[in-house]
């Protein structure tokens, strides 16, 4: 696998609420920048349907989308090759550091919608940046997009799962680096910032371990808004209640300057309406795609 350098451009809750999102989906403006974020779930380690995967992205019509869980680089030039069959092409940038897991973030985006100006990768989230890949933790990739003339700077994270107190305490300190780095983006100029990806938020919904608190009050600390606050569900989970059932693990939050619209969740998530269903009853997507569904905001 080939991973670019940073600063190189590799060509290439409340369930009542979600139907709005959802309807929200087919009213984007024309001149509006469609944003998102993806976990694609360890592409291509697990058995990966790109051409399903390919109608999944394509439904959700982003400009650019920020994705997590990219292990071959190799898949994701095939899965642009799907793209490109459906007269959709795209190129990406990906991180070079991976964390312990080498699961490397990156930015798909259609190069006609926005320019990719520059990248900078944040190695185990570090807001001094550097460019030793250490630590166990995964990089943020900030990619700044120029779309109509205007800049966005667009930050994708990927933070450690888990719902047991330590893993929740790392995700703490992991929050308390991105939101440095996204305030200093914004105190040095940077008006429209948008941070996006996995936050592997497991007490989101349920606020657990005062994880839904510690993020809403962080981000209003830092000067952003939790654009993805209304939504039921980014993902699905096998629960001990014999049940798949819907949680919140991905986010996008954004500076008042960005003005983004509600988030919007894509694919199955949005087929169910976020309810949960039986273990026995998986959906394709679910199973040869990924648990995670699309979540976009449109900035205009």
């Amino acid at each position: 696998m080939t991973i670019p350098r940073a600063g190189v451009i590799t060509p290439r809750v409340n369930r009542s609420l979600l139907a709005l999102p959802i309807a929200l989906a087919a009213c984007r403006e024309p001149s509006a920048l469609r944003l998102g974020t993806y976990n694609i779930r360890n592409l291509c380690a697990e058995p990966t349907d790109l051409d399903r995967l390919a109608d999944v992205i394509l439904a959700a019509r982003p400009d650019a989308l920020a994705l997590q869980e990219v292990i071959s680089e190799d898949a994701v030039v095939a899965l642009e090759g799907r793209l490109a069959a459906r007269g959709q092409r795209f190129a990406h940038a990906l991180s070079r550091c991976g964390g312990k897991r080498s699961l490397h973030v990156g930015f798909l985006y259609d190069p006609r919608a926005v320019t990719l100006e520059s990248l900078r990768e944040f190695p185990s989230l570090d807001p001094a940046g550097g460019e030793t890949c250490s630590g166990d933790d995964r990089s943020g990739l900030l990619a700044v997009f120029v779309h109509r003339g205007r800049r966005v700077h667009a930050l994708t994270v990927h933070l450690a799962a888990g719902g047991e107190p330590e893993r929740v305490e790392r995700r703490r300190r992991q929050w308390e680096r991105l939101l440095t780095i996204a305030r200093g983006l914004h105190e040095g100029g940077a008006a429209r910032v948008v941070a996006l990806g996995d936050a592997n938020s497991t007490g989101w919904l349920d606020d657990a371990h005062g994880e839904r608190a510690r993020i809403t009050d962080g981000a209003r600390a830092a000067g952003l808004t939790v654009a993805t606050a209304s939504l039921a569900c980014t993902e699905f989970w096998r629960a001990p209640s014999g049940r798949f059932e819907p949680s919140v693990l991905d986010h996008v939050l954004v500076t008042p300057e960005t003005k983004a619209s509600l988030a919007t969740v894509h694919g199955y998530c949005a087929r169910l309406a976020c309810r949960p269903h039986p273990l026995d009853q998986p959906t394709a997507e679910y199973a040869v795609v990924s648990d995670h569904c699309p979540v976009t905001v449109d900035i205009p």
